[in-house]
């Protein structure tokens, strides 16, 4: 096991183990729900690329506009997005160097106000052969994350969700691996379960508007 999942790996253990944090609640809980989720990105973006290029120096992110809509441009990975009004970038949610952009609407103060917007870089391209690539998703995920797919630009994508309980919150939240081209991105959007319904329209919006080169 490379230094990289010892390290992911440790994380996800002691937030699923609810070992203390020195972040205070709420705030803590809202980046406990984002290690979670940030974890297991991270572990999957490990074993699961077909191919990984030369590793990448880290070029400066390129975010345009506040709270209003506006379009998040990342150079290094080359893709762009549609960024809805509400959302502001949070630096303080970004735990790993995977992690691109990290977004959040709402009052941390309150978890039930927040959703989050989390943006990876999965370290190479995700191979052409779809059946290989749910394969090998299903053997990583764990049995309670439940596999489904999206659509991005006519293709199927992979994506998988969890439930998740934070502070007393009902959390949801789904997870796209998305296989631009120089390398793979993981889309997540979590928040309160119940805003499904604003969640859901998110997750289609933000695929409805994500430009960017594919090697399928």
């Amino acid at each position: 096991m490379n230094s990289d999942m010892q390290q992911v790996t440790e994380t996800l253990r002691v937030v699923s183990a609810g070992e203390k944090t020195r972040v205070s609640k709420p705030f803590g809980s809202i980046l406990q729900s984002a290690a979670i989720w940030g974890a297991v990105f991270t572990v999957l973006a490990l074993s699961s690329c077909a191919e990984k290029p030369e590793a990448r120096t880290e070029s400066p992110q390129i975010v345009a506009g506040s709270t209003n809509t506006f379009l998040l441009k990342n150079d290094e990975l080359q893709f762009s997005m549609v960024i809805p009004e509400g959302f502001r970038n949070y630096p303080e949610g970004i735990k790993y160097r995977e992690t691109k952009h990290f977004l959040i609407k709402g009052e941390v103060s309150d978890p039930k106000s927040v959703v989050v917007i989390n943006i990876k870089d999965l370290g190479g391209l995700l191979s052409p052969d779809v059946a290989l690539n749910r394969k090998r998703l299903k053997e990583q995920l764990a049995p309670e994350w439940i596999l489904i797919t999206k659509e991005w630009r006519g293709l199927t994508v992979d994506a998988y969700t969890m439930p998740l309980q934070q502070a007393g919150v009902s959390m949801i939240g789904y997870t796209i691996r998305v296989p631009l081209k120089p390398s793979a991105i993981e889309l997540a959007v979590f928040g309160a379960a119940s805003k499904r319904e604003e969640i859901n329209a998110l997750v289609e919006s933000l695929l409805g508007s994500l430009k960017g080169d594919t090697n399928w």
